[in-house]
């Protein structure tokens, strides 16, 4: 699944991102239902729909910081060598995949203590 994914981001960017997949990602993906579970235990009664948007709240910015996050490195990691073809890019820090992943979760709580906090 992980390498028809990479292959389409391929066919449709032109690059090709070299980022390691490890079992902290795994992990990562399989606890947002959990996350989306602290999220609902935030509102006042439980409705189980709230509880699926809550999860989609979740999984939709996850995907949008990794597709900033891939972005972002067709701007900063440009290979040097000229051995090194032009569409293979890399990670800048080890578990840079990880760190984007956490980055999505964490923006919704992020969000809602912020509204909490204003109203």
């Amino acid at each position: 699944m992980i390498s028809s994914l990479i292959d389409f981001i391929h066919y449709i960017s032109g690059y090709f991102f070299g980022i390691s997949t490890n079992a902290l990602d795994y992990f990562s993906f399989a606890t947002i239902p959990v996350f989306g579970m602290l999220l609902n235990s935030k509102r006042s009664e439980f409705k189980a729909i709230e509880l699926i948007i809550d999860i989609s709240i979740i999984l939709f910015s996850v995907i949008i910081v990794i597709a900033i996050g891939l972005y972002l490195l067709t701007i900063i990691r440009k290979p040097i060598s000229s051995f090194i073809p032009e569409y293979l890019i890399t990670e800048p820090i080890n578990m840079y995949s990880t760190l984007m992943i956490v980055f999505g979760i964490a923006i919704p709580f992020l969000l809602v203590n912020r509204a909490k906090k204003t109203s």
